[in-house]
């Protein structure tokens, strides 16, 4: 029996220690992030760093899509999206965050730039990235 529970206590371990998060969000992994594919809506890890990325369309609903994501993680975690704690960018004219189309215009139109990050106690980061090039949510320190 003592067997069982030392095997259990070991697999439990293994899992722990290889599980990728935001805090309370578990994040599901499915590939390691390469600049040259564009794979969207899909969790990545950046090569062999506790890092992780999930690209999005550059489209207005590729936006939406993202501050959803954005919204639910911060949610879960007790956090506000208004209150970035670093990169606290949220820079261009006319930009309203709940309207994606103003957003996405602005973007790519070169007028503004959205680099937002949150700060958990685990150490993790979420960073909301809207520029001209890429739309994209990062975790930084997702792997613990």
């Amino acid at each position: 029996m003592r067997k069982y529970y030392t095997l259990l206590l070991l697999l439990f371990t293994i899992a722990a220690a290889s599980a990728q998060s935001f805090g309370r969000s578990e994040l599901k992994i499915d590939g390691t992030y390469d600049i040259n594919m564009l794979i969207y809506d899909v969790w990545l890890r950046q090569g062999t760093t506790a890092n992780i990325t999930m690209r999005f369309n550059q489209t207005p609903e590729g936006i939406a899509k993202a501050l959803e994501m954005v919204n639910k993680m911060l949610n879960e975690n007790g956090h506000f999206v208004e209150n970035p704690d670093i990169f606290n960018s949220f820079e261009g004219k006319d930009l309203d965050r709940k309207n994606p189309d103003k957003i996405h215009y602005s973007v790519q139109a070169g007028n503004s730039r959205i680099n937002e990050g949150w700060v958990l106690d685990d150490g993790s980061v979420l960073q909301l990235l809207l520029g001209a090039c890429n739309y994209e949510v990062n975790v930084l320190n997702a792997y613990k």
